[in-house]
């Protein structure tokens, strides 16, 4: 396929509008040529962004129309299903955002059509592309730490302090809520940077008048290391993450350009050695930190990373970075969390 490619973009929300578009316009490999919502005043709003875009309110239109190469399927989550499926039945190459879909049924309904399909076909996990995630999982994989025996995460956001957000993030059954919408990240996170899968999950939810809005979840993997990820949609915004291994700790932080830290076994919280190491790490890493910081920081950056990944995918064949299969994955951990809150019980993968 010759360069750039051509890219639809179906749901023009906030992933859409504020992080996938922003991003796409700085990497030359990509053409937005069309852009489709149910809501003809927020496709105008995502227009802003792409000029060029033809401004479509018929998803069978947009699907048929040769000028299309590959769709980027942004809908909110209980759409998915459809909208991947459409895309890969009309023989478009297919991105779909995190997560994937809200069932494991669904989830293998579009595995199924996929592997009928020779297009590219990717799922948006963007923080694979972190650059200090990235940096953790190879110091991991070297056994930088030692074998892992517990792993403990953060992520929480001020969003429902501070927007009025879309009805169907109000409830679980739509994708609402802090396990589809937060945990898929770090339950992908912790297959992807431990090389292993989950083999129980269990999990208590914080709900009032909308459900899931908190939710502390503990996991077990198949080597047997011990994982939480505490998780909330109003508080501070925190995406932090913390290994330890019989031979030393690892600390990342995903919004500090100094957030990657290695602590070894011999070094005591607090001591000269340890805070000294930790000056050093924060101006050996301020060049970097300065230069990143004026295109909004790691955190950011991790979209316009995930957008060339796409372009190398499907323009030179590369190795989607995260497949459907992976989506299946952290969408199956996600609905066990649900299934645990509900009973009360652990859930067996």
């Amino acid at each position: 396929m010759n360069s750039p490619l051509r890219l639809a973009i179906v749901g023009c929300g906030r992933a859409a509008t504020e992080l996938h578009l922003p991003a796409i316009r700085a990497v030359p490999d990509i053409a937005v040529v069309a852009l489709l919502d149910a809501d003809e005043e927020r496709t105008r709003a995502a227009s802003r962004q792409a000029a060029k875009a033809r401004l479509m309110s018929d998803l069978g239109e947009l699907l048929s129309d040769p000028s299309v190469d590959a769709v980027a399927v942004c809908t909110p989550p209980a759409q998915h299903a459809a909208h991947a499926i459409a895309v890969l039945d009309a023989g478009k190459h297919l991105f779909v955002e995190k997560p994937l879909a809200l069932s494991v049924g669904d989830c293998d309904q579009i595995v199924a059509h996929a592997s009928r399909s020779t297009r590219r076909k990717i799922l948006g996990f963007n923080l694979r592309q972190h650059r200090l995630l990235r940096a953790a999982r190879e110091l991991l994989a070297a056994g930088g730490i030692g074998r892992v025996e517990i792993a403990r995460s953060t992520f929480t956001t001020d969003i429902r302090l501070t927007r009025q957000l879309p009805r169907w993030r109000d409830k679980r059954t739509t994708g609402g809520g802090v396990l589809f919408e937060l945990a898929t990240h770090h339950f992908d996170l912790w297959r992807w940077l431990f090389r292993d899968e989950v083999a129980e999950v269990s999990a208590l939810t914080r709900s009032a008048d909308l459900e899931d809005t908190a939710a502390s979840v503990s996991g077990r993997l198949a080597s047997g290391a011990l994982l939480t990820v505490q998780l909330s949609e109003q508080t501070t915004p925190m995406q932090q993450i913390e290994v330890f291994g019989d031979r030393g700790r690892l600390r990342i932080s995903l919004y500090d350009f100094d957030g990657l830290e290695v602590v070894p076994l011999t070094t005591l919280p607090g001591s000269v050695r340890g805070r000294v190491d930790a000056i050093l790490r924060t101006v050996r890493s301020l060049p970097a930190g300065l230069r990143g910081l004026t295109s909004g920081g790691d955190y950011m950056a991790t979209y316009e990373q995930q957008w060339r990944a796409c372009a190398d995918t499907i323009l030179r064949g590369q190795p989607a970075a995260a497949t459907l299969e992976d989506g299946r994955a952290a969408a199956r951990i996600a609905v066990a969390a649900s299934e645990s809150a509900t009973s009360g019980q652990a859930v067996q993968l």
